[in-house]
């Protein structure tokens, strides 16, 4: 016989299940919708000089507003629902490094007219791969089974990735130091 709490639970969790993908889907088609619209002017207006700036500032606006729309509609939903300190904690940090992992793809969004595909297709990507990890893993909670070796993995290795590719960025900011350094001694 099944435990009542745990009936009630998987009832609690399948109606947060359908909010966080209700909530991904409007995130996508509202945000994707938004950012298109304001790539492409920052695209036509790019002839102006105009649009370089509007992109720039879609660069900076659209991740931290894609951050919060995840954070609020669909990851508070899955750790409200989490009990496991393990799981709460791949929910707290995969994401964030996804969200890290896409930075390149919001970075294109001062690139005109390559931002008019680029912004929307990443905020999709983002949005559709953080809700389905959030509802994977606690799908696989509320069925009884402990956090899959692959998402410790997953982790281990974005967060290694994130870390390699800052190294990476401080040693050509060092060199071009070096290099600048070099270059006005000669001159």
């Amino acid at each position: 016989m099944t435990d009542p709490s745990e009936e009630s639970r998987a009832a609690t969790w399948a109606a947060a299940r359908a909010a966080a993908q209700f909530n991904a889907r409007r995130l996508v088609v509202q945000g994707g919708t938004a950012s298109l619209v304001w790539a492409v002017f920052a695209s036509v207006t790019s002839v102006a000089g105009i649009g370089l700036v509007l992109g720039k500032v879609l660069m900076v606006v659209a991740p931290l507003v894609a951050g919060l729309g995840i954070r609020m509609g669909v990851l508070s939903l899955a750790s409200r629902t989490s009990r496991h300190r393990g799981r709460r904690l791949l929910l707290r940090w995969v994401p964030r490094l996804l969200w890290a992992a896409a930075l390149p793809g919001w970075a294109m969004a001062a690139v005109p007219f390559v931002s008019v595909a680029a912004v929307p297709l990443t905020l999709l990507v983002l949005t559709t791969v953080v809700t389905s990890y959030a509802i994977w893993t606690v799908d696989r909670e509320v069925a009884g089974e402990p956090p899959h070796r692959v998402e410790w993995v997953l982790l281990v290795a974005v967060a290694l990735t994130v870390l390699a590719l800052l190294a990476l960025l401080l040693l050509s900011a060092a060199g071009a130091g070096l290099l600048w350094q070099w270059w006005a001694s000669t001159g």
